[in-house]
């Protein structure tokens, strides 16, 4: 791609900027300067902290007999993980409110939609490098932005990013309109779609973190998403459901999904007589049912 070094400091921008619109966020809703700065700065600190031990990790098999532990602190442009951003942002703003004995669910809410922001525009940022990007275009008809990007040598290659980037504005528009719902929606409503939106891009990527057939993030929003079904499910054990009524009803469903997807990933690799367009619009439609579930099972928590 033409200009790869600008990728890790148009990132590192963009992080700066989405602290600010999250401080100012906070600002508005009324907390301290000392949690409207602190906040911002933990989730920036550990988002970054985070997707690079989470890409180390990922590929300490190959890293660690290579290069030794000292390559965890090199920061390469293609070095860090959309998971590891998440989960340390996340727990960063976790950690602020539990320090600040805030609100629950105060400081995540307001994260919601910078968080947002910040992948899309992340994604976007990626139109600078050439990990996010999908298959070899191979007819000319097909050879236009945004749906592909050329590279120095002339060749197209479908653009990813921006179908992440698209996914990211959906759940930034759920973000800004839902943020009058009760504590904790927003934040994991938003997480889900990014979430559900991960798995069909990670699927569509020509470069992806992998362990053997397993692709790392598609492993990761299925664990998290299921985290998020799981503690739903809890919470209405707690408020007088049987168990096995909700695990059939809500967690069945959830798991049939999940098996449907690896059904898919394993037909797209290996089922060469049904074509890949038709299986990404299998694989879409069961992401929109479980999205659905998972929803419908937030409502339910009021």
């Amino acid at each position: 791609m033409p200009a790869e070094h600008l990728y890790l400091p148009a990132l590192l921008m963009i992080s700066a900027a989405c602290c600010m619109v999250y401080a100012a966020a906070l600002s508005r809703r009324g907390h301290s300067p000392v949690v409207a700065l602190t906040a911002p700065a933990l989730a920036f600190l550990l988002g970054l902290a985070g997707a690079r031990v989470f890409f180390f990790l990922a590929r300490a098999g190959f890293l660690l007999p290579m290069y030794g532990w000292g390559a965890l602190f090199a920061l390469p442009d293609d070095g860090l993980a959309f998971g590891g951003a998440v989960t340390g942002a996340v727990l960063g703003v976790w950690l602020v409110e539990k320090a600040f004995k805030t609100k629950r669910f105060a400081l995540l809410d307001a994260l919601a939609a910078p968080g947002a922001v910040m992948v899309l525009l992340a994604r976007l940022a990626e139109y600078t490098v050439s990990f996010g990007q999908g298959a070899y275009v191979e007819s000319a008809a097909y050879e236009f932005f945004p749906l592909a990007v050329e590279n120095e040598w002339g060749e197209w290659y479908y653009a990813v990013f921006m179908l992440e980037a698209l996914l990211a504005g959906v759940a930034l528009l759920y973000a800004l309109r839902a943020r009058r719902t009760p504590a904790g929606r927003v934040f994991r409503l938003t997480l889900a779609l990014l979430l559900l939106g991960q798995i069909l891009a990670e699927s569509l990527r020509a470069e992806s973190l992998k362990w053997g057939f397993v692709r790392v993030h598609q492993l990761y929003a299925v664990l998290v998403l299921g985290f998020l079904v799981v503690s739903a499910l809890a919470g209405a054990r707690r408020r007088g459901g049987r168990l096995p009524a909700l695990a059939m009803r809500w967690g069945l469903p959830f798991l049939v999904g999940v098996a449907l997807l690896i059904g898919i990933e394993f037909a797209l690799d290996k089922w060469e007589e049904v074509a890949n367009w038709l299986l990404y619009l299998a694989m879409a439609g069961v992401l929109l049912g479980m999205g659905a579930l998972v929803y419908r099972l937030e409502v339910r928590r009021r």
